[in-house]
């Protein structure tokens, strides 16, 4: 887990704790998996050094945010209450303890309305940008699939992708997703085509292989024999040389 430069002995321990805690507690092999905490780690740490926002705070609550996942639902309410309970138990102070949990209950996207502090707004915007790019693909078609959906339903693109770009709350985060955005966009338009097997119509300007056979020019192999045959006569005349 990479802490940077701006941690102290202190945070770096309390960040430890939490981070054995989270490690254990996350199913592998799923979309919000420890990998996906592990990313918004790391994307709310540039996020919270490039808007001034208070390092450890940020950092406590990415690692926290999905924690209610395998408890249950809604998963930021009973995350809120069980990342309260980590805390308290590690002796964290109590102010600090009551603004992680506001991290980890609204991180969803239907707390975004409610967002109050910058750290607040940092771990959502955090947790969005990991949803664009490759890995933003990677995880919706495991979702899909999961959810027994057709892959080719484009809908998820309409609701979610462009949408949850708009509603990111920092200048830095929508230039750190802008590229990742733009990839998707490019991608559905790929798929689209290929859907349509519009990309194919190109298929028609270029000669099938049995046509290239047909037009390959055939080559004189008389010399060939002639030479083979001049090999075997040799080889017949002294035996055992090469």
């Amino acid at each position: 887990m990479f802490l940077g430069l701006d941690s102290t002995p202190a945070m770096e321990h309390l960040l430890k704790l939490v981070d054995d805690i989270v490690r254990v507690s996350m199913v592998e092999g799923t979309d919000h998996d420890y990998g996906h905490v592990q990313r918004v780690f790391h994307i709310a740490t540039i996020l919270a050094k490039k808007e001034n926002a208070d390092l450890e705070l940020v950092q406590v609550g990415a690692l926290l945010h999905d924690i209610g996942r395998v408890i249950g639902e809604p998963h930021g309410e009973v995350g809120a209450k069980r990342a309260g309970q980590i805390l308290d138990g590690l002796g964290y102070p109590c102010e600090r303890t009551a603004r992680v949990e506001r991290i980890v209950r609204y991180h969803v996207f239907s707390g975004r309305g409610k967002l109050e502090s910058l750290e607040e707004k940092i771990v959502w915007d955090a947790d969005k940008v990991d949803g664009f790019g490759a890995i933003g693909i990677a995880r919706m078609y495991y979702m899909l699939g999961r959810r027994n959906l057709p892959f080719a339903d484009l809908s998820w693109d309409e609701k979610h992708v462009a949408p949850t770009f708009d509603l990111l709350n920092t200048g830095t985060a929508k230039r750190l997703a802008g590229e990742r955005f733009n990839f998707m966009i490019r991608f559905r338009s790929v798929l689209e085509r290929e859907l349509a097997l519009a990309d194919l119509s190109v298929a028609d300007e270029y000669p099938s292989v049995r046509d290239m056979e047909r037009r390959r020019p055939k080559l004189d192999t008389s010399a060939g024999t002639e030479i083979r045959g001049m090999r075997d006569e040799r080889q017949t005349r002294i035996p055992g040389l090469k």
